[in-house]
């Protein structure tokens, strides 16, 4: 049996990932992952730090230095239509009042709301 090394290791994952999984990603050769993955398949990447939607590494030239994985190596987001980092803050006409007007989520006596729904 031949041993792999790092890239091999990380397009065996890649390959066993099934369409539609929600994966997170650790620290290191994990992180190689999304090199791999088929750009026609729908899989959501987290990596350790938060980052929801996380892709492969940027070409040269045009890493964004906002968006990186927890190893602090620059990364893209993908699907790219799935989130912009905007996203992640409340939106600029939320307000408590508005917040205070939505219906609740859960039952009855439900506190919690889909504050970040569109």
């Amino acid at each position: 049996m031949n041993r792999l090394d790092r890239e091999q290791m990380a397009a065996r994952v890649a390959r066993d990932i099934p369409e539609g999984a929600y994966v997170n990603l650790g620290i290191g050769l994990p992180t190689t992952v999304a090199n791999f993955l088929p750009p026609d398949k729908d899989i959501f990447l987290q990596s350790e730090n938060g980052l929801l939607g996380m892709g492969p590494a940027p070409a040269k030239g045009a890493e964004d230095p906002e968006l990186i994985n927890a190893g602090k190596l620059p990364v893209s987001r993908w699907p790219p239509r799935i989130m912009a980092l905007e996203e992640l803050n409340p939106r600029p006409d939320t307000t408590p009042g508005a917040l205070a007007r939505l219906k609740p989520l859960f039952g009855p006596d439900g506190t919690v709301t889909a504050a970040y729904s569109r």
